[in-house]
């Protein structure tokens, strides 16, 4: 993979660039003036996720596996990106050793690439709340050490996660660097984009357009922080460009049960469609979290990053993506 470079412009590669997030920060880098490359498997992602991107003459986009052998980092590049990921709940509980070879197989190659030939070179592993388990401690520092289940239904991925950032800081330790890769830990983050497969907010306006009804897996008071998508991409560029040698948490500060977020979906669907919405309880999601915060007080003191879209603003544009769908 080798991309050609233009020394008066900056590179940037993102790994797992054609998925919900990704492809918005390729959208980003791009009105930004660098020139991006994109490596993704797309088995996880909507296949015109990159439609408006694809205009730019600045994008190449390869559609491979990180996680095989073959793939290697060739090429110039100022920023590499790591989103490559089995995120949503239903894959990475299918598929969990595809999760954490996903998180880690592409990782080591990366900070391989950026100690052999270049040490300037930013890197960014996109971590995840994950880590954080079944929390004890609310809201969650960067300091908590997590309540993780290392054999559950949800281990692969989380562990994945856990394993990528203690890869990091091994490797600078080993290597007397102060920062290997900066970490960013996302907690549930939502925009258009996103699959429809079962995560919170487009599964909901998904079945609210389309039948009529949202189902509300059981309690309904387990708990949620939702950041809109564009503020995510945000921190991430501030994380990029910083390299702090410890993690930091990015997401919503609004705490909201999984009822009310459908509650309010639904009465934003109704009012955009003109016909009720019903909610109808579904059963209990196995090894489901119960409580989910972050504390970013790391992310505004280092990055002066905060949330700054609100909720009703955020969903209008997720509506009007999949009523376009």
């Amino acid at each position: 993979m080798t991309t050609p470079h233009n020394s008066s412009e900056r590179s940037a590669l993102v790994l797992g660039g054609a998925g919900f997030i990704g492809s918005h920060l390729v959208e980003d880098l791009l009105a930004g003036g660098s020139r991006v490359t994109v490596v993704d498997s797309m088995e996880y992602c909507y296949a015109d996720n990159l439609e408006a991107a694809r205009s730019s003459d600045r994008l190449t986009v390869i559609t491979a596996d990180v996680t095989r052998p073959d793939w290697e980092v060739e090429g110039h590049f100022d920023e590499i990106f790591h989103l490559a990921g089995v995120v949503a709940t239903g894959d990475f509980v299918a598929r969990p050793t595809a999760a954490l070879w996903t998180s880690l197989l592409p990782l080591a190659k990366l900070l391989r690439y950026r100690a052999d030939h270049r040490p300037e070179v930013k890197l960014l592993f996109a971590s995840s709340s994950e880590v954080y388990g079944k929390a004890e401690v609310h809201p969650q520092p960067e300091e908590y050490v997590g309540h993780v289940d290392c054999i559950g239904p949800r281990s692969g991925y989380d562990e994945g996660k856990r394993a990528g950032e203690s890869l990091i800081v091994g490797w600078a330790r080993e290597l007397g660097m102060d920062c290997a890769c900066a970490i960013v830990r996302i907690f549930n983050t939502y925009g258009p984009r996103m699959t429809a497969n079962g995560r919170l907010v487009p599964t909901m306006v998904h079945d609210a357009l389309k039948n009529a009804s949202i189902a509300v897996n059981r309690p309904g008071t387990q708990t949620r922080t939702l950041l809109d998508v564009r503020d995510c991409i945000r921190g991430l560029r501030k994380a990029i460009a910083l390299q702090h040698p410890r993690p930091i948490n990015i997401g919503g500060v609004e705490t909201m049960p999984v009822r009310e977020t459908a509650e309010r979906i639904a009465s934003a669907v109704e009012s955009r469609t003109g016909r009720p919405v019903t909610l109808e309880w579904a059963p209990e999601i196995d090894a489901d979290i119960a409580r989910r915060r972050p504390d970013i007080t790391r992310a505004r003191e280092l990055l002066d990053w905060q949330p700054t879209i609100p909720f009703e603003e955020g969903i209008e544009r997720v509506i009007d993506y999949w009523q376009d769908r």
